[in-house]
């Protein structure tokens, strides 16, 4: 199972459904910090998840949402 669905999991355990959305978010930007395009200094020092910033800042809706 992946980290993801056990973490999903765990909330719906404790029955905190309202994190999931969270969880979704923070593992999904963790995983952009990966992308072979974006590879430079922050992976490098093991800080992938730091690099997916710059994934976001670059997308036209994730920075129009009014989240």
């Amino acid at each position: 199972m992946a980290k993801i669905e056990q973490t999903i999991q765990l909330l719906q355990e404790v029955d905190a459904n309202h994190i999931v959305p969270d969880a979704l978010v923070a593992a999904l930007a963790h995983n952009l910090g990966k992308l072979p395009s974006i590879r430079g200094h922050f992976y490098s020092l093991g800080k992938h998840h730091l690099a997916a910033g710059r994934v976001l800042v670059g997308s036209k809706p994730f920075m129009s949402s009014s989240l």
